[in-house]
């Protein structure tokens, strides 16, 4: 996990990403929408409250809020996700045999202004754009 910031969050806000081992496009519709929905199921079972979510053909983008270490929040929503979308959808293990995920990132949200233009970002960010920004 790269860690973007050296600040402390604003109301303990995290932006995380994620993309796909080799930048592979592999998220159809339907595995988006599943994704999206472990995200967030994960990120609540564990206390955090979402504020954004969203999932590209090779990478997602989620901001949380919540108490917990960023490594132990990081774990948890993408060691869960990547198990799981996996097993529901066979297809991505030819991707890679032991994980999904090639690049991960947490940047801590700096203030309410950061938290909004992040937000508002995510908000219209095309799923069917491959660039990771």
């Amino acid at each position: 996990m790269y860690y973007r910031s050296d600040y402390i969050a604003y109301q303990n806000c995290y932006h995380f990403t994620a993309v796909t081992k080799y930048r592979k496009c592999v998220f159809n519709e339907q595995i988006r929408t599943k994704l999206a929905q472990l995200l967030i199921d994960k990120s609540e079972n564990i206390g955090l409250k979402v504020l954004a979510v969203a999932v590209a053909v090779n990478h997602f983008h989620i901001i949380v809020s919540g108490e917990g270490r960023l490594d132990w929040i990081s774990q948890n929503i993408l060691g869960y996700s990547s198990r799981l979308i996996r097993s529901e959808f066979p297809v991505l293990k030819k991707l890679h045999k032991n994980q999904l995920w090639g690049g991960k990132a947490c940047t801590n949200i700096r203030n309410l202004e950061h938290l909004n233009n992040a937000i508002a970002y995510i908000d219209r960010h095309d799923p069917e754009d491959s660039r990771v920004k």
